[in-house]
């Protein structure tokens, strides 16, 4: 069996039949069998037991396997529950999101550790895309380094400074995006109240081809303790939302509650 290597370290195997197993190294991802992540550390307790003080969590691994199983957020089958997880500083707005990616315990949305969910589903919508492009809530930047190399011509913007380039501004206000044909959105309409969600979607009504994820559920799931989500919606619910503004191509779904949508721009008669 053959795996093809992604810009994040991950492993893709072809979809043929059923799911290979993990190579040696790499255990499965649980939203797709045919994805696999590398084993960057496991857990100490392993080979000894250790108090809840000087757990894993403590340290911050990547992540930890027990039996093989794959654990988000470095929860632990040994000590869940016990020790400490990631946690958002008690903040909102602007400032929140700016100490959440200057935190680097958190590695928050940063390719090398896996969160970053752009790089990671590159391959399922890099086809869908038009040169030049631009990242509308871009984050670190990873996904735009990941699409440049791929031979896009990519740009990203985002309300904070991350010192890679990419164009400071609201992105929920009004931004002349007429030099792009296509833009991706990545985890970033839950994190944006319905007062705000217009401008955003007017942002991406001006390019030919859209790409939106959404995580329909709790970041409290996901194992911070503030809430970052500040619009949960149903998966429907989104769905009629962008059914609004948008012609909806495809609808994949990357994960639990986890939603892929690759779009077009309405035709003028069709508003």
């Amino acid at each position: 069996m053959r795996f093809r290597e992604q810009h994040d370290g991950t492993l893709i195997a072809p979809k043929r039949g059923r799911a290979p197993k993990p190579p040696e190294g790499y255990i499965a991802d649980p939203g797709d069998a045919f994805h696999f992540l590398p084993v960057l550390a496991e857990c100490e307790h392993r080979e000894k037991r250790l108090s809840k003080s000087t757990c894993c969590g403590d340290k911050m691994l990547d992540f930890c396997t027990d039996k093989d199983q794959y654990v988000l957020y470095n929860d632990c089958q040994e000590c869940k529950g016990t020790r400490p997880v990631p946690s958002a500083p008690q903040i909102g707005g602007q400032e929140l999101y700016q100490a959440l990616y200057d935190d680097n315990s958190l590695r928050y949305g940063q390719a090398k550790h896996n969160r970053c969910p752009g790089v990671r589903y590159l391959p399922k919508f890099m086809g869908h895309l038009v040169s030049p492009t631009i990242d509308l809530g871009c984050g670190t930047g990873d996904t735009v380094r990941a699409m440049q190399e791929a031979g896009l011509e990519a740009d990203g913007a985002d309300w904070i400074d991350l010192k890679f380039g990419n164009k400071v501004c609201d992105i929920t206000e009004y931004q002349d995006l007429s030099h792009y044909r296509s833009a991706i959105c990545i985890d970033v309409l839950e994190h944006v109240t319905d007062d705000k969600l217009p401008g955003l979607l007017k942002n991406l009504q001006q390019v030919d081809k859209q790409v939106v994820t959404i995580y329909a559920g709790s970041s409290k799931e996901r194992g911070f303790s503030q809430e970052l989500h500040t619009n949960i919606k149903t998966p429907d619910q989104w769905t009629m939302l962008l059914e609004e503004h948008f012609k909806i191509i495809t609808i994949i779904t990357l994960a639990p509650k986890r939603y892929l949508y690759l779009m077009e721009r309405l035709d003028a008669t069709q508003g």
